[in-house]
C-alpha cells in the first residue's frame, strides 16, 4: 500500500502537467473586433475650485 500511493500521486501530477494545451495566439472574431475598435467617449476634468472644465 505504501508503494501504491506515491505511484498514484506521480501519475496524477504528470497527468496534470500534460493537461494544458499549447495554443498559439488567436485573433478574435470580427464582431468582437468591431466592439474593441470603437472610439472612446470624451472625458471631462474639472479643477478643484469647480471653475474650469476641460473636455479630453
Amino acid at each position: 500500500m505504501k508503494k501504491i500511493i506515491p505511484l498514484l500521486l506521480l501519475i496524477f501530477i504528470t497527468n496534470m502537467l500534460n493537461a494544458q494545451l499549447d495554443l498559439k495566439y488567436q485573433v478574435p472574431g470580427e464582431k468582437i473586433m468591431e466592439l474593441a475598435d470603437v472610439d472612446l467617449a470624451p472625458s471631462m476634468r474639472i479643477d478643484d475650485k469647480g471653475e474650469y472644465m476641460v473636455l479630453l
